[in-house]
């Protein structure tokens, strides 16, 4: 079914269909709907915080299924930027959901490693942040808070989540299964979140 106002590819095309009108309208938003500048703005405001998230993260290079000062830290942080946070989600000691909003509308969720890798240092023996997981935490923590704060401006529907994946580099099987039940859960089943276009 094609949407008016979407650029899309076949793909996304096909999975646009399962939303309702709704939900299409509320994707169709463009450039001259949102106010750029204020977005900028918005992400000004959050750098210091983004790159304080970044550096510690890096400090902290905690391997898969033990990355319990960052997911700690992290889950601070949301509940700074006033997140409702549930720590040890689905089970996972090192996993968090944060959310803020409601489920009138789409949901948006924004996934956060904070994993490092094995085998860094002058002699091998150190973890490490080589993939840039510190990054991966501090840009989507930026993106929901930013969201969060348009939303809170403008009043759109639905509910922005920042959600903590633990393991995903060092073990391949708990990773993608932690990726997916994180996925899937942030409003039941991952067809009720809304792709990237």
């Amino acid at each position: 079914m094609k949407r008016p106002g979407l650029f899309m590819g076949k793909k996304t095309e096909a999975r646009m269909s399962q939303y309702t009108d709704t939900d299409v309208e509320i994707m169709k938003t463009t450039e001259n709907d949102i106010d750029t500048k204020r977005l900028f703005q918005l992400e000004d405001g959050i750098a210091e915080t983004a790159e304080r998230i970044s550096t510690e993260v890096f400090r902290h290079p905690e391997l898969g299924d033990s990355e319990f000062y960052c997911s700690a830290f992290l889950a601070d942080e949301a509940e700074k930027a006033g997140f409702e946070v549930t720590r040890g989600y689905l089970g996972l000691p090192t996993a968090f959901r944060a959310d803020f909003g409601n489920a009138g509308g789409p949901t948006v969720a924004f996934l956060a490693e904070y994993d490092a890798l094995p085998g860094y240092g002058p002699d091998g023996t150190e973890n490490g942040h080589a993939c840039g997981h510190n990054w991966i935490a501090a840009s989507t923590f930026a993106a929901a808070a930013v969201l969060k704060a348009l939303k809170e401006e403008t009043g759109f529907q639905g509910r922005i989540s920042w959600i903590g994946c633990p393991e995903a580099k060092t073990t391949r099987r708990i990773s993608e299964g932690s990726r997916r039940c994180c996925i899937r859960s942030a409003t039941g089943s991952a067809s009720a979140i809304m792709p990237a276009t």
